[in-house]
């Protein structure tokens, strides 16, 4: 390897590595009443258990980090994250899935928008 960080899903291959694309959608209560949405980093929280103020979650929010825990502990453990049983999709061109976490663990299709698109090609440019 060169030193260089990969900075999408495509230049994975480039250096051999797995990628397992997620999307974290989950909304929780206390953030719904504070006009937030789900953000960028927002998924650290349920990582590492610190659903605090307590107020501010549920149960859904609680089985999620639950959910999630055991996807990181299992990546770590394995290099591959996995939730209930399932296995994460890892990422594959031309055929990518993503995790999607919000109310509930689900896997779909990767759909790479237009604008993404044209960001990622001007990184490779």
């Amino acid at each position: 390897m060169d030193g260089t960080r990969p900075r999408d899903p495509q230049s994975l291959r480039s250096v051999g590595t797995n990628g397992f694309p997620y999307r974290f959608t989950r909304v929780s209560p206390g953030a719904k009443a504070s006009g937030d949405l789900a953000k960028h980093t927002a998924e650290i929280r349920y990582v590492f258990g610190n659903l605090e103020p307590a107020e501010a979650y549920d149960e859904v929010d609680a089985q999620l980090s639950r959910d999630m825990q055991e996807a990181w502990s299992t990546f770590a453990r394995t290099g591959a994250p996995e939730v209930r049983g399932r296995e994460w999709p890892r990422y594959r061109q031309g055929e990518a899935e993503v995790t999607v976490l919000g109310d509930q663990v689900g896997f779909e299709s990767l759909v790479v928008e237009p604008l993404t698109a044209i960001i990622a090609s001007q990184r490779r440019s």
